[in-house]
């Protein structure tokens, strides 16, 4: 179970209670389930904040919208489970590694929507803005978006 819940134990809680694995997002939570817990996609957006209240201070601060990820070391997989096989670690950082250096998006189609219906077409890339206004879930997601 992935827990879009940060910082709120009571998912990963629960699921250690069931032996189910469980993933966070943002905040560790391997605490609450040392058994169950597979690891987390954390977020770190200190050295960009720390950046611009130090231009800030100096008076260059320009204020604009900003992106970043996993190439911009804001975005990493921390916490892994020893219960995670060494080549399947292998292969998500190698993936990690190729959304990094820029060669691959996991918004490049083709994706559908739960519905089955195109998403995204065959070899397209989502813009940072249309990844943003998605409104849809992926084929496989089953939990509703809220109305």
């Amino acid at each position: 179970i992935f827990s879009n819940a940060q910082d709120t134990p009571s998912v990963v809680a629960k699921c250690e209670e069931l032996g189910i694995y469980s993933f966070t997002l943002n905040s560790s939570m391997i605490a609450y389930a040392p058994n169950t817990y597979l690891g987390c996609v954390l977020t770190d957006w200190s050295p960009f904040f720390k950046a611009s209240v130090d231009a800030h201070s100096a008076g260059t601060f320009e204020g604009a919208y900003a992106v970043r990820g996993v190439g911009d070391d804001v975005v990493k997989a921390v916490d892994w489970s020893a219960d995670i096989p060494e080549d399947v670690k292998a292969q998500i950082l190698e993936v990690e590694a190729s959304i990094a250096d820029g060669s691959f998006s996991p918004f490049t189609g083709p994706i559908l929507k739960a519905d089955g219906t195109e998403g995204v077409a065959e070899g397209v890339t989502m813009t940072n803005e249309e990844v943003i206004a998605m409104d849809w879930h992926v084929q496989g997601v089953t939990t509703p978006l809220p109305g």
